[in-house]
């Protein structure tokens, strides 16, 4: 296949087990640059086989602080932002080169998306149905947000292009390897979610709080499908909700540091 005018961007952070195969799958891009965060376990000596270049990067708790920075120091204009724990559909190139040349309007291309829990693959609760990511857009034409899942968004006057769901066309994200993992990976977003919730213009409430755990479980147990999943859908289920339950009170977290220091404000 030929090079393509992309540049993969990736950060790193210990993830040796999974790197080689993301790296690999992004091998038609003229550019594949790892940010690596201080990895102690191989990772780099990966990254220096496979990526053009390995630049080292203070650790943050969550990319999207960073993405800006990353995505500014590309050298093309076209941009796949990919974590190390995902592997690309690399067969979706040509077409996605097609896509660009035919349709100048698109600025943003959502890709099927696969999670995979201790290495077999969901189909069940929220990370098991048909998901999408959207991290191949031309930095020109969309909004870059450092807030936690805010996104990326096209312009206005352009659009994002989704491909049909197709598991065998899909990023395959290994998600979870192990349970330590899963609760490491989620404490992250927590300690973030509060910030970002105000800044969206939410409020803490505990009807609203309330509300939104019985809604998870809901859907994760009922809607899709937890319930007759065996122990990994109705596990992840309540995992679901308790992770509902800490964003909530990481919102309560932060509104009460905000008054707190307003009140020293008018203190002094």
């Amino acid at each position: 296949m030929k090079t393509l005018q992309f540049s993969a961007e990736i950060t790193c952070f210990n993830e040796a087990v999974r790197l080689e195969h993301c790296l690999q799958s992004l091998s038609p891009c003229d550019e594949i640059v790892v940010y690596d965060m201080g990895s102690t376990d191989g990772s780099l000596e990966i990254a220096h086989r496979y990526a053009h270049e390995v630049r080292h990067i203070k650790r943050v708790d969550i990319v999207e602080k960073i993405w800006k920075k990353i995505v500014g120091e590309a050298k093309n204009d076209w941009i796949i932002l990919l974590d190390p724990d995902e592997v690309f559909p690399t067969a979706l190139f040509p077409k996605i080169v097609d896509i660009i040349d035919s349709q100048p309007e698109i600025a943003l291309i959502s890709i099927p998306w696969k999670f995979y829990f201790l290495g077999k693959p969901l189909t069940s609760t929220l990370w098991g149905g048909k998901k999408f990511k959207a991290r191949v857009f031309n930095r020109n034409n969309v909004e870059i947000s450092s807030q936690l899942f805010a996104g990326i968004i096209p312009k206005p006057g352009y659009t994002c292009y989704t491909f049909p769901y197709d598991e065998n066309n899909a990023i395959q994200h290994y998600w979870i390897d192990n349970i330590p993992q899963l609760y490491a990976k989620h404490w992250r977003y927590i300690k973030n979610a509060g910030e970002s919730r105000h800044k969206k213009g939410e409020r803490f409430s505990y009807r609203k709080l309330l509300f939104d755990i019985k809604q998870s479980l809901k859907k994760n147990l009922k809607e899709y499908n937890g319930l007759n999943d065996g122990w990994r859908g109705i596990y992840l289920s309540l995992f679901h909700a308790w992770f509902t339950l800490m964003c909530h009170f990481s919102l309560c977290y932060y509104q009460f540091l905000l008054a707190s220091k307003s009140d020293d404000s008018k203190t002094d």
